[in-house]
């Protein structure tokens, strides 16, 4: 008999084309056999039971056109992304949603065991009497995240303190405890100010290979005013510890020291846009670097198989699938020699890495790195496809039920 397992998110839906947890929980259930689970996702705005392969295709016909309409309006209109991230439609929408998932408890009673993927929806839906996971796919602990995205607020201070500690008891509380990396472990323990516990594994982030083998390669330079000596991609959010200003001035340098003609593609968006356009603006670099705020899965493949690198220059990294989908897109990869990246990446053999955080060391390395063969890359990928991630929380599942 099949068991029964309920997957979670605070918000939203499986989704190949979003970061975190929907793209992490996406992959999972689309690589999933179905031969000895269900599964019935559930987050604040959507819940789906996912009993076939045919289930991966049907579902997003259940999803309302409210919560369609909201994830078009926040990827395509700026004035919409700003009253959302506002402190004080978040409390309220916190609110809601912790309310509507709450109602939702109750159905974890009939299911054999609880993977939530991330402390939010975990926090609304556990029940004692069900075995339970979480896995924490955000970079260190919650109240990090909300910090760097949304600043020290006042309105929201009383709510993330109260997060802070209800993450603190979840842990004595949950039977296991995954992260991305060995990188996300650790830094999570440090900045939480605990110890590693018996419960925390580690179990790496997958990717579908076939399907990005499927993707052709977007031609982008037909209409540029000039032919590229180097093209370059960049994909993250817009935040401090993406490093996105000095990416934009790395470019300056390798135009103005290097004397060649790089372009880069910048894809995301974050409270930091219009100040990083000004910085484009000001160094006279808009023909080089152009910014797009969101694009699909499959178009960011296709840019990933057309550019000569695939640059990343975060902080705090615990592990981005980026990364992986860029690796198997054949793409150089050069990133902060920081956190997961160097779980990855093998400086000069599958990749390269910088040691310094500076626009001058990273144009460096662009300028002097070479093309690496797609064998070495692909080799390096292997252990990071999404059927081994899968085994990997199934063996997990298996220890519980």
């Amino acid at each position: 008999m099949k068991k029964r397992i309920v997957l979670s998110t605070y918000n939203g839906f499986p989704d190949r084309n979003v970061g975190g947890p929907n793209k992490v929980v996406f992959e999972m259930l689309n690589s999933e056999s179905y031969v000895n689970f269900d599964y019935l996702f559930v987050s604040e705005s959507f819940q789906y039971n996912f009993q076939s392969t045919d289930d991966i295709i049907n579902y997003k016909s259940a999803i309302s056109s409210s919560v369609k309409l909201g994830n078009s309006l926040y990827n395509q209109q700026k004035i919409y992304r700003k009253i959302v991230q506002h402190p004080i439609y978040l409390r309220y929408f916190h609110s809601k949603a912790r309310k509507k998932l709450k109602k939702k408890s109750t159905t974890l009673l009939n299911y054999d065991l609880f993977h939530a993927h991330d402390v939010y929806s975990y926090r609304c839906l556990y029940k004692s009497r069900v075995p339970s996971i979480l896995s924490i796919h955000s970079k260190g602990p919650i109240i990090q995240e909300l910090v760097s995205n949304y600043g020290s607020s006042k309105i929201l201070k009383q709510y993330i303190t109260n997060l802070d500690k209800d993450e603190l008891k979840i842990l004595d509380y949950t039977d296991f405890i995954t992260f991305p990396s060995y990188a996300a472990m650790d830094l999570f323990c440090e900045l939480k100010g605990i110890g590693k516990k018996s419960n925390f594994r580690v179990v790496y982030n997958g990717i579908d290979i076939k399907y990005i083998e499927s993707v052709k390669p977007i031609n982008f330079t037909l209409g540029l005013p000039y032919t590229p000596d180097i093209k370059i991609l960049s994909v993250s959010e817009h935040t401090k510890e993406k490093n996105i200003d000095k990416l934009i001035l790395s470019i300056q340098v390798l135009k103005e020291k290097y004397s060649i003609k790089p372009y880069c593609i910048i894809v995301g968006k974050g409270y930091l846009t219009d100040s990083l356009r000004k910085i484009v603006e000001e160094k006279k670099l808009k023909e080089e670097i152009y910014f797009v705020p969101f694009l699909n899965n499959d178009e960011i493949i296709g840019l990933m198989k057309a550019c000569d690198i695939f640059l990343m220059t975060s902080e705090n990294v615990v592990f981005d699938m980026v990364i992986l989908e860029a690796l198997a897109s054949g793409t150089t990869i050069i990133a902060n020699n920081k956190g997961g990246n160097k779980e990855i990446i093998k400086n000069g053999i599958n990749g390269y890495l910088f040691e310094e955080l500076t626009p001058d060391y990273i144009a460096q390395i662009i300028f002097s790195s070479r093309k690496i063969s797609y064998e070495k890359i692909y080799n390096s990928i292997l252990p990071f496809s999404v059927s081994q991630m899968s085994e990997n929380y199934h063996n997990i599942y298996r220890e519980l039920i």
